[in-house]
C-alpha cells in the first residue's frame, strides 16, 4: 500500500498541469463549501449570542405577580415562591425589580436606571465583566453589593479597574426626573465588578445590586407600582414543569391567575428560522461541491485514456488490478488535499475579511469570527468524499484495461 501512495504522489507531482486542471474546480468546490458552512457557523453563533444577550439564555422565563392581587397575597407569594422553586428542582432564580437610582461617588452623581438582583442572576442573564468578580452575595460589612456599567464608572471618574472595591452612595429616585437628593438617605453600596455597556443599543441597567434593597429605604414605593418579578432559568425541556410547579403553588395560595409566567428568550423562535436558512446555503454548496466533483471525474477518466499506455506497461509487468486500481483512487484522493490545501486558507481570508457579509442578514457578528475548524474538517471530509466518487470510474476503467489494447495504444 506504500508503495502505491508513493506512486501515486510521484504521478501528482510530475505531471503539475494535469493536476492543475483536475484540482483547479475542487479548489473553488471547497473554498465555497467551506465558505458557506462558516458563514452558517457564524451566523447560529452570532444569532444565538445575540438572543442569550438581548433575551436571556434559554429558556429564561419571567414570573410576575398579577396586578389586582391583593397586598396579603402578594405578600405571601413574594415569601413562597423564591423558595418554592428551589425544592421543586429549579434553583436558578433571581428576584429582579428596576428602580430609577442616583449613584453618588465623591462630589459626582449619575442618574442610572438600576437593578435588585440575586447573586443567580449571572446564570440567568449574560452579564459581561471587564474588572472583578460578580458578587457571591448580597450584603458585606454593612453595604450591599453591586456591579456598575463600565460608562457610568467614568462619568464617575474611574476606569473599569479602578472602580473595583470602592464605595458609592445610591438613593433612589423612583418616578422624580430631579429628585431631592438632600431628602433622601444613601445606601451604601460596594462595586465588587465592572460590566461591559451594550454596544447593540439594547437598554440595560447601569447599575446591578445584588439584593436587600428593601430592607434600606423603600424600594416598594420607588418602582412606581410595578409588580414583583423573577427570573426563572430551566432546561428549554422543562418549561412545561415549570408551569406546572407555578400551577401548583396557585393552588396552594387557593387562587387561580395571581402568578404571571412566559417565556423571554426567543431562541424557539428565531433559531429555526436561521437553521432554515443556513440549510439552504448548505444545498447551495453541495450543488457546487458535485460540479466539482464532475469536472475531477472528467479529468480522471481524460487521464486515463491518456495514460493507458502506461498503464499496460504495468499490467504487462506484473502490476496487479488492485493496484492499478488502488494507485488511481490515492492519486485522486491526493489531488483532493492539494486542492484543500489551497482553498481552506483561501476560505479563511475571507471569513476573515468579510464576516459581517457572510452572517445572515441582520444577525450581529459573533464575537469571534475567524473560520471555525469545524467548517474545515466538514469541508475536507465532504471533499475527500467527493474525490473518492469521482475516481471510482476511472480507477475501474484502469483496472479492466486489457494489456494488449493498451500496448498498442
Amino acid at each position: 500500500m506504500i508503495g502505491v501512495v508513493i506512486a501515486a504522489w510521484y504521478d501528482v507531482r510530475t505531471r503539475p498541469l494535469r493536476t492543475l486542471a483536475a484540482v483547479a474546480g475542487m479548489v473553488a468546490a471547497i473554498a465555497a463549501l467551506v465558505t458557506i458552512d462558516a458563514a452558517g457557523v457564524l451566523s447560529r453563533e452570532g444569532s444565538s449570542d445575540y438572543l442569550r444577550r438581548q433575551f436571556g439564555q434559554p429558556a429564561t422565563m419571567e414570573i410576575s405577580i398579577s396586578g389586582s392581587a391583593t397586598a396579603s397575597r402578594r405578600a405571601r407569594t413574594q415569601a413562597l415562591l423564591p423558595a418554592a422553586l428551589p425544592r421543586s428542582g429549579i434553583p436558578l432564580i433571581s428576584g429582579y425589580a428596576e428602580v430609577r437610582g442616583v449613584v453618588l461617588a465623591g462630589d459626582r452623581s449619575v442618574v442610572t436606571d438600576t437593578a435588585a438582583v440575586d447573586p443567580s442572576y449571572r446564570s440567568i442573564r449574560v452579564v459581561d465583566l471587564l474588572a472583578g468578580m460578580f458578587p457571591a452575595r448580597s450584603v458585606s460589612a454593612g453595604a450591599l453589593r453591586g456591579v456598575i456599567d463600565e460608562a457610568a464608572a467614568r462619568e464617575l471618574g474611574w476606569e473599569p479597574g479602578q472602580a473595583v472595591g470602592r464605595q458609592i452612595g445610591l438613593v433612589m429616585a423612583g418616578t422624580d426626573a430631579n429628585p431631592d437628593l438632600r431628602s433622601r438617605q444613601a445606601v451604601p453600596v460596594v462595586v465588587d465588578a465592572v460590566m461591559r455597556h451594550p454596544v447593540d443599543g439594547r437598554p440595560a441597567p447601569g447599575l446591578l445590586v445584588v439584593g436587600g434593597l428593601t430592607a434600606h429605604g423603600g424600594l416598594a414605593s420607588d418602582t412606581g407600582g410595578r409588580p414583583p418579578v423573577w427570573l426563572v432559568r430551566v432546561a428549554p425541556g422543562d418549561v412545561r414543569y415549570l408551569r406546572e410547579v407555578v400551577t401548583s403553588m396557585e393552588r396552594d395560595l387557593t387562587v387561580g391567575g395571581l402568578l404571571n409566567v412566559r417565556r423571554l428568550d426567543q431562541d424557539d423562535t428565531l433559531a429555526p428560522v436561521i437553521e432554515q436558512q443556513t440549510r439552504t446555503a448548505r444545498i447551495v454548496a453541495w450543488v457546487t461541491m458535485a460540479v466539482g466533483g464532475l469536472g475531477m471525474l472528467g479529468v480522471g477518466i481524460s487521464t486515463v485514456r491518456e495514460r493507458g499506455r502506461e498503464l499496460g506497461i504495468r499490467r504487462a509487468l506484473g502490476a496487479p488490478r488492485t493496484a492499478i486500481f488502488f494507485g488511481i483512487i490515492v492519486e485522486t484522493v491526493l489531488n483532493v488535499l492539494v486542492a484543500a490545501a489551497v482553498a481552506v486558507p483561501l476560505a479563511a481570508l475571507v471569513v476573515y475579511l468579510l464576516p459581517g457579509q457572510l452572517v445572515v442578514g441582520g444577525v450581529p457578528r459573533p464575537p469571534d469570527a475567524a473560520l471555525p475548524l469545524s467548517s474545515a474538517v466538514r469541508g475536507i471530509a465532504a471533499a475527500t468524499a467527493v474525490g473518492l466518487l469521482a475516481g471510482v470510474v476511472p480507477a475501474a476503467r484502469a483496472a479492466r484495461l486489457s494489456v494488449i489494447a493498451a500496448i498498442r495504444g
